[in-house]
């Protein structure tokens, strides 16, 4: 029964990465990605969304707890309180340190590349629609949460787990996943692929070092992106 049961999970895994890839280039076809851009900004995540959504649905029926991906409460001190500060320090570290990296990531690129074009940026859905902002930046949450869920969560945890869990696994995969991070973000770039595999770099070794809880990774990833939306809209 449990050789079945594995044999059922990895056809639909197979089946979930088949449909993700058909979604992946579909976006890429001037026929179909129309569709994606119905929702804007947003809409070129819809393929990772819905992977997240599938692996999320087989790792249930296989009788897993998301618990074990991280989703757990946060217990970083004796008390309420404690724990509370505790987790805010984190998130101040976290957040920080990833806006330092990416504006780093900024000044190196328009160095050596120089400054994206001002006609990119008047071409984003973002720029002064402020109705658009408050719209979106609630389902960029909940995105932020399905690619947490997907990278830190799923893909981190398999490959640590097939490297031995070890200090030495666990590092490795946090770099592994965070090249995978970056290569998904292909669309905006070489600038965008370096800037997010360093974030996922941060954001991994934040969720090991929680104590491989996935909230401060999420909520830095969450503000991280929204000082972006804001800044965008700003531009």
């Amino acid at each position: 029964m449990m050789l079945k049961n594995r044999y059922t999970c990895e056809l639909q895994v197979i089946g979930s990465g088949i449909l993700f890839a058909f979604l992946l280039g579909a976006r890429e076809t001037a026929q179909f990605s129309q569709f994606f851009d119905l929702l804007p900004v947003l809409g070129g995540s819809t393929p990772y969304f819905v992977l997240t959504l599938c692996w999320i649905l087989i790792f249930k029926s296989s009788g897993r707890q998301l618990s074990e991906l991280g989703l757990k409460r946060t217990d970083m001190g004796n008390s309420p309180l404690r724990s509370f500060f505790k987790l805010a320090l984190w998130l101040i570290g976290i957040i920080c340190l990833s806006l330092v990296c990416g504006s780093i990531v900024v000044e190196l690129f328009d160095i050596f590349q120089g400054p994206l074009s001002q006609e990119v940026a008047r071409k984003s859905p973002l720029v002064g629609n402020l109705t658009l902002l408050l719209i979106l930046t609630p389902l960029m949450w909940v995105a932020v949460f399905a690619e947490e869920l997907l990278f830190r969560g799923l893909i981190l945890n398999y490959l640590a787990a097939r490297l031995g869990k070890t200090t030495f696994g666990w590092m490795l995969a946090i770099v592994i996943t965070s090249i995978i991070f970056g290569i998904a973000h292909v669309w905006q770039g070489s600038r965008g692929m370096v800037g997010a595999g360093i974030l996922g770099l941060i954001w991994g070794m934040a969720y090991y070092f929680s104590g491989r809880n996935l909230w401060p990774a999420t909520l830095a990833h969450c503000a991280t992106n929204t000082i972006g939306f804001i800044s965008t809209y700003q531009s």
